[in-house]
């Protein structure tokens, strides 16, 4: 009877030692992220984990270097909030630290927070295209998506400069000459938007030459002028002589050569209207 007494006091015995030592946690010894550098765009978030060593169980304390720019929560779900500027007019980034922490231990994960960019650019209007005349201007206005995009900034250009121009800053078209043109506003080449620019056609009510009245030597070149009303029309001037032999005269240019003595009318022809001048050579 004395064996079995002493053979169950040693079997129980070893099984609350044993006990004891499995509900015994260990000393911790160090708190290790999985991440210690991470980047995120403005408004992304990223789950960090963190274990102990040796490895059990753990209550973490999770927080934030400054909330402003970066929060963590308790379950070390990290939120890039705003960008953290070296000084308020540097472009340089400054990371913020997150720390998770645990009885003596803890640890850092450096957070760096990259400026949001456009990812849509809408032209405003309220029309699908812009009709202005030759010499008109207007000014065009581009809105960037998301509004809190930190990246934004719009550039403008045409397709046809000979038609209307745009400066590539304020987005102001000016009508050039009768015609379309594409006109865009990007943010890169792969974001942008673009509207149809019409320049309208407008005709000459009247056309006058200057001088009206040329006298010019054998040799001799000039360049005469066609004065339209209004003078943003878009009528094509074409230039014609009378007598060529006595003097000629480039129809596109306008240029007069006295070629011989003599008397030769030069007349320009814009749309429905034309002028004269009477050139007289010696």
């Amino acid at each position: 009877m004395m064996k079995r007494n002493l053979l169950f006091w040693t079997v129980a015995a070893a099984f609350f030692a044993a006990v004891s030592c499995t509900n015994k946690s260990e000393e911790v010894l160090a708190v290790r992220l999985d991440q210690n550098s991470v980047e995120l765009v403005k408004g992304e978030s990223i789950q960090l984990n963190a274990r102990v060593v040796p490895d059990q169980e753990a209550a973490f304390t999770w927080f934030s270097q400054d909330e402003d720019y970066v929060t963590v929560d308790q379950n070390g779900l990290v939120t890039a909030v705003g960008l953290k500027k070296a000084a308020a007019d540097s472009d340089q980034i400054t990371p913020v630290s997150v720390y998770v922490k645990y009885q003596n231990g803890a640890d850092e994960c450096l957070v760096t927070v990259l400026p949001l960019e456009t990812s849509k650019v809408e032209i405003v209007y309220g029309e699908d295209i812009v009709k202005i005349d030759p010499a008109q201007s207007i000014k065009l206005e581009a809105k960037c998506y998301p509004e809190n995009a930190d990246l934004s900034d719009i550039t403008w250009s045409t397709d046809y400069a000979a038609v209307a121009t745009v400066d590539s800053k304020t987005g102001v078209v000016t009508g050039i000459t009768s015609g379309f043109a594409l006109v865009k506003a990007s943010f890169n080449d792969y974001v942008y938007d673009e509207i149809r620019v019409q320049v309208n056609l407008v005709q000459a009510t009247s056309a006058a030459i200057e001088p009206q009245d040329l006298t010019l030597e054998v040799g001799e070149k000039k360049q005469l002028k066609a004065r339209l009303e209004p003078a943003n029309a878009t009528d094509k001037l074409v230039w014609s002589s009378a007598n060529p032999t006595v003097a000629s005269i480039d129809s596109e240019t306008g240029i007069v050569t006295a070629k011989s003595f003599g008397t030769a009318t030069i007349k320009v022809q814009a749309g429905k209207v034309s002028a004269n001048c009477t050139v007289t050579v010696k």
